[in-house]
């Protein structure tokens, strides 16, 4: 990781003046950071370079101090003020304290722009990590808030060539079975496949890899396009590839796929990556013999994921409670998973679909409830709903 000083010697900001706080010079740069707002403390993420005009604090001494020696306690490298609209002149007591908290303190001219700043601290930045590790901490700041200015998100974007601005965007989850533990070399497996759709899709022309996202139990890719239909038609084709990759490195564990919904913009990247992560959840819960899941297509059950909890436990109970008989209660829920298909009922329970039908009418002379019926088919259904929902709740 570059220093404060390996920044300063770049031709770009020589102009700027170091005043203070010279024994920090080695401290590292991983960032560069905005800051206009008091409580700028808790938006840094640890070796920020720091750009300010003082606006927030720009009357009082005595808090511009007790700023920077928070900064200091927050790994901030340096803090480079901006002078001549807010601050006419760096105070002697800044100084003091910027030497007693070891963070240099630096001064931008009147005529240098903070773009200009950005821009070459950034490219220093990137020329020396993994541009990779770079543009996925960079898509994680979007996902989880890690910023509070969006036009200079937008610029950081721009430079590492990631454009979040204009573009349709949808987000693909790749993740292992609930309550499944991967062993180093089974993520190892699933990055690579993340990183072959990558290189599949980099060659389409109607959908490019944004960047690629990776946590403890999946992956998520971020996919661009130009219009709604070339997302649509670039995830199928997608799709069959990543089928195939899965197959290869992880033949044995069935990881499940998971699509967000199709967004626009630099909050809509964060839109798409939770969608496709309740997808998959939710479609673990409520349709585990499929493989693939569309936000759209159980959105329904993402929002009755959300709404029933312990407090709808009654209603599931009432219904339910008198099948005391575990192979009719296997059955209801099968029926169900099964899009209400008998023959596909049967086929997935290994038996004859006159036996699925004797079982439903045993559930009907038990409850009262008939499927044929809508609203009792409903009520079931429901029932069936909640009962999965609270169970899983109970489990986690």
């Amino acid at each position: 990781m570059i220093s404060v000083k390996n920044v300063l010697e770049l031709p770009a900001l020589r102009t700027l003046r170091i005043i203070g706080g010279h024994n920090g010079l080695d401290n590292r740069v991983g960032y560069v950071t905005v800051m206009e707002v008091p409580d700028i403390t808790k938006w840094l993420r640890g070796n920020d370079f720091l750009i300010t005009s003082l606006y927030s604090v720009r009357n009082d001494v005595g808090l511009q101090c007790q700023l920077i020696e928070k900064l200091s306690k927050s790994s901030c490298s340096c803090i480079a003020i901006k002078t001549g609209q807010y601050v006419k002149e760096i105070a002697d007591e800044l100084v003091k304290t910027a030497d007693a908290c070891k963070i240099p303190l630096l001064e931008i001219p009147y005529d240098v722009h903070y773009n200009d700043i950005i821009i070459c601290v950034m490219t220093a930045i990137l020329e020396d990590k993994d541009v990779n590790i770079v543009i996925e901490k960079y898509l994680k700041d979007i996902i989880f808030d890690n910023y509070n200015d969006e036009n200079l998100m937008i610029e950081r974007g721009r430079l590492l060539g990631v454009l979040v601005e204009g573009s349709f965007y949808t987000s693909m989850n790749f993740s292992f079975p609930s309550g499944f533990e991967p062993s180093r070399e089974e993520s190892d497996s699933l990055v690579r496949v993340g990183k072959a759709l990558a290189q599949y899709a980099a060659k389409q022309s109607e959908i490019s890899p944004n960047g690629m996202i990776s946590m403890k139990n999946d992956i998520s890719i971020i996919f661009k396009a130009c219009s709604a239909e070339a997302v649509l038609k670039g995830l199928f084709f997608i799709e069959k590839e990543a089928e195939k990759q899965l197959e290869y490195y992880l033949k044995d564990i069935d990881v499940k796929i998971g699509y967000g919904t199709i967004e626009k913009n630099i909050k809509g990247i964060k839109y798409t990556y939770f969608n496709a992560l309740k997808a998959v959840r939710t479609g673990y819960l409520f349709r585990p013999r499929e493989k693939v899941y569309n936000y759209e297509d159980i959105e329904m059950y993402c929002v009755l994921n959300n709404l029933f909890k312990e407090d709808t436990k009654e209603f599931s109970e009432k219904i339910l409670k008198p099948v005391t008989n575990k192979e009719l209660l296997s059955t209801l829920n099968t029926y169900y998973e099964c899009n209400a298909s008998i023959e596909k009922t049967a086929d997935s329970l290994y038996v004859h679909k006159n036996t699925i039908k004797y079982r439903l009418e045993r559930i009907h002379e038990i409850t009262g409830l008939d499927i044929k019926d809508n609203n009792d088919n409903f009520k079931l259904h429901l029932a069936v709903l909640i009962d999965k929902i609270n169970r899983n709740n109970k489990e986690l």
